[in-house]
């Protein structure tokens, strides 16, 4: 049970920071990757992260 709710809540932070990192001009991949390795934390992060200057 355990490990279930730890790959549904790495799964949903995965896909929260890839949507994030993409509405802000970021890689999505790379922040979905690392949402999904480091959990709940990384969605903070993606959101200090200054956007990207889009030219």
């Amino acid at each position: 049970m355990g490990l279930l709710l730890l790959l549904v809540v790495s799964a949903l932070s995965a896909f929260i920071c890839q949507t994030i990192a993409d509405k802000r001009g970021l890689k999505p991949i790379f922040w979905g990757v690392l949402g999904f390795l480091f959990g709940p934390l990384v969605i903070l992060i993606v959101l200090l992260v200054k956007p990207s200057e889009q030219k």
